[in-house]
């Protein structure tokens, strides 16, 4: 069981479990990895589909940032052979969503070894709307502001052009003024949607800074519930039917 290179065979096997399941390994001899298979669980809640990921590394799937950190868990994984636990923020089609996620080691008697891995939603992080509220906001003052701009230009382009007299302009000084008044509190309004959204981010950064990090089994529920329990038991059974198989052909 996980130790098939059919990729629809591994996707049944794992689709028995009803929590987001997936099995990866190295890839291609790289300090990246790839996975194999998605359960129908996983691509449900996330969109990905076992079809489109198979063969690609995941820096193909996650932004730079994310693929480097879950790299290093899975490294951790391989190297300690032992299991991990953690929480991550992954950007995925179905959004951003922070995940307690369980890495279960299991050895293969040809090719590389492989990770068997579960995770459990903990939280779905909405799409942020407020740059796109403060952009149409700074889209419109803009707008107005060159509306206004476009009437001091024609007045000045007229008498360039000689069609009014350049003693027009004494006598439209006041309207100048005023129009360059609204253009002045119209760039000030930008400024001031521009530093809101900035104190905005700001905010929201420290508040939820602890959400957007890598953490460590340390940080995760102490016990492990009853589905990576089972996971475990199976990759368990699994490992000792490899070592019993290498016994065997040394035997022999």
């Amino acid at each position: 069981m996980f130790k098939t290179g059919d990729a629809q065979r591994l996707k049944r096997q794992i689709d028995r479990f009803n929590v987001p399941m997936f099995i990866a390994q190295r890839y291609q001899d790289t300090g990246s990895f790839e996975v194999l298979a998605l359960n129908a669980r996983h691509e449900s809640v996330t969109g990905l589909s076992t079809q489109a990921i198979r063969g690609k590394p995941i820096t193909d799937l996650l932004n730079a940032k994310q693929a480097a950190a879950v790299s290093r868990k899975y490294e951790k994984c391989l190297t300690e052979k032992a299991t991990q636990r953690y929480r991550e923020v992954l950007d995925l089609p179905e959004g951003t969503m922070i995940w307690d996620t369980t890495l279960q080691y299991l050895p293969m008697p040809d090719g590389p070894d492989r990770i068997i891995g579960s995770a459990v939603v903990l939280e779905r992080i909405e799409r942020d709307d407020h740059d796109e509220i403060a952009f149409e906001d700074m889209r419109y003052l803009a707008t107005t502001s060159v509306c206004e701009l476009g009437k001091i230009s024609a007045l000045l382009e007229a008498v360039e052009q000689g069609i009014y007299a350049p003693d027009i302009l004494s006598g439209s000084a006041g309207m100048l003024a005023g129009l360059c008044r609204t253009i002045d509190s119209r760039l000030d309004d930008i400024r001031s949607a521009a530093e809101r959204r900035i104190a905005e981010r700001a905010t929201r950064a420290v508040t939820r800074s602890g959400l957007h990090l890598i953490k460590d089994a340390g940080d995760a529920p102490g016990a492990q519930d009853e589905v990576d329990t089972a996971i475990a038991a199976l990759v368990g059974l699994i490992e000792q039917g490899t070592q019993h198989d290498r016994l065997r052909r040394q035997a022999g």
